[in-house]
């Protein structure tokens, strides 16, 4: 197994020209793997841990602002076109409610004050868990319609702390920290199934509501009718 690992890294090495910082960066700005896979991939191409690091990390900074500043945009632009119109709902309703749950949070809710906003933010992307960074981080921080500037702070920082917990994790497998990628590889189409599920089913939802609203509506007009017979 870690030499098949091993053979992929490779072979997106020698895809990108043979360039192990173009491999790292792009591999970083891949939603759900970022700096989880980023880090653990250039080790595994002989780059030096401090490399590994900072390359995936370049990867969230250049990515962040992109999607603080056109994220919306872009739904807005879909739900707006007869193509991706149910789509483009759908995504605007899982991203709100992904913020509404982080709004809600204990600390949150406890402290009005918007700076533990910021807070909850920190914590959602510095934990290395699938779907918990950058990219949906920086979605969170639009449907919060948080500062867009501090928002690119607060992600960074949750970046850097998730890329710092992955990198430590890669030293103290040393040699095997091709499992970590390997864990990676095997997740992300698990979560991009999950994720595409719910999609679905929020898009099944979205077109029941209004056949729903009129069936209770009819419903209403018959009571109506019945009492004014009666």
């Amino acid at each position: 197994m870690q030499e098949t690992i091993l053979k992929i890294a490779q072979a997106l090495q020698d895809g990108l020209g043979g360039s192990r910082f173009l491999a790292v960066l792009l591999t970083s700005m891949l939603p759900i793997v970022e700096v989880r896979g980023g880090i653990p991939l250039g080790l595994s191409l002989k780059m030096s841990p401090a490399a590994s690091y900072f390359t995936a990390i370049l990867a969230g900074v250049i990515i962040v602002p992109i999607i603080l500043l056109f994220l919306k945009r872009v739904i807005q632009w879909m739900c707006k076109t007869p193509i991706f119109g149910s789509f483009g709902k759908a995504l605007d309703g899982y991203f709100n409610e992904k913020a509404v749950k982080v709004q809600e949070g204990a600390i949150v809710a406890q402290k009005k004050a918007e700076i533990w906003k910021y807070v909850a933010l920190y914590a959602f992307v510095a934990a290395p868990l699938p779907l918990t960074g950058f990219w949906t981080g920086s979605a969170i921080a639009v449907f919060m319609n948080l500062n867009g500037w501090k928002s690119f702070i607060v992600i960074t920082l949750g970046n850097l702390t998730a890329g710092g917990l992955i990198l430590i994790m890669s030293l103290l497998l040393g040699d095997k920290s091709w499992i970590i990628w390997l864990i990676f590889l095997i997740m992300v189409p698990i979560v991009l199934a999950i994720l595409i599920v719910k999609l679905v089913q929020k898009k099944r939802a979205m077109k029941a509501a209004p056949v729903a609203d009129e069936a209770i509506e009819d419903n209403l007009e018959d009571k109506k009718e019945e009492g004014g017979e009666n």
